[in-house]
């Protein structure tokens, strides 16, 4: 079974990490995006084959099969984030 990752941010870094995670990573599958632009999950819908989109982070960690997150937000919002959980790998420093 492949791990679930789900996806925070899915602008110009997010959608590189997004293709690294979807196509080059052998056993991990990225199952959902979160954006507050419609335009980003579109082409992650497009892109990736992501069914499971969302503009709220929240409503998108209710998911109860999510394994890891992967946060490719502004830095300032890094922290918050991350202490939600579930597991997560950030592109930049978490500084509370």
């Amino acid at each position: 079974m492949a791990n679930q990752d789900r996806h925070c941010g899915v602008g110009a870094a997010g959608s590189v990490h997004a293709a690294n995670l979807a196509f080059r990573i052998p056993g991990v599958k990225l199952a959902s995006a979160c954006s507050p632009v419609e335009t980003e999950l579109a082409r992650a819908r497009e892109q990736f084959g992501i069914a499971d989109t969302y503009t709220d982070y929240d409503e998108m960690l209710q998911k109860a099969d999510i394994d890891a997150v992967a946060i490719v937000t502004p830095s300032v919002m890094h922290f918050e984030q991350i202490a939600k959980g579930p597991h997560g790998l950030c592109d930049h420093a978490v500084l509370p």
